[in-house]
């Protein structure tokens, strides 16, 4: 009876993750969405002669349209984790080491945006066990949003602050437009 009362109970929490994660993914992907439709909409709907204007909502559209390539990307490489196709690969290797990697990787986009990436200079190396390639993926996915939103001469700053010998924390701040309050 116990046993059982546990699987229901492991059940129970597995349904309300489900319904969080799917109530999760329908607003990211709501989001750039409504977007895309209402700057579709108006282009559509009004006699754009200012072609800056109407270049500046054409950019939008693509930005909201990168952001669902992205949210898709995602839920394919949960599906390939939970399927077992993809698993996750720890290793040993330096944080800072990365960093400067993937600023590497997105400096053109960087210079071409006219923006700053910024790091502390003689940071000291700081080695944690985990998945590289994710963890690269997250830092480039947070770095590329802050670029796209970006201001003219702006700036993205990485800190990584060692807590204790099991945390880390990795913070990305610009100075860009900012997510609406909605």
């Amino acid at each position: 009876a116990d046993d059982k009362k546990l699987e229901i109970e492991k059940l129970k929490d597995q349904e309300k993750y489900r319904r969080e994660f799917i109530g999760n993914i329908s607003h990211e992907l709501k989001t750039p969405l409504f977007t895309i439709q209402g700057y579709i909409l108006t282009l559509l709907e009004s006699e754009m002669n200012d072609v800056t204007k109407m270049k500046r909502y054409l950019k939008r559209t693509s930005k909201g349209l990168d952001r669902l390539i992205h949210i898709v990307k995602d839920l394919d490489l949960i599906i390939a984790f939970e399927s077992g196709v993809k698993s996750i690969e720890r290793t040993q290797f330096d944080l800072v080491d990365l960093v400067r990697n993937v600023f590497d990787l997105l400096e053109m986009q960087a210079s071409k945006n006219n923006v700053s990436l910024m790091m502390e200079d003689n940071v000291s190396p700081i080695f944690v066990y985990a998945d590289r390639e994710r963890i690269q993926q997250v830092l480039t996915n947070l770095i590329v949003n802050s670029l796209k939103y970006s201001v003219d001469n702006g700036s993205i700053e990485i800190t990584i602050n060692k807590l204790n010998k099991d945390k880390v924390i990795i913070n990305v701040s610009d100075n860009g437009e900012g997510i609406e309050k909605e």
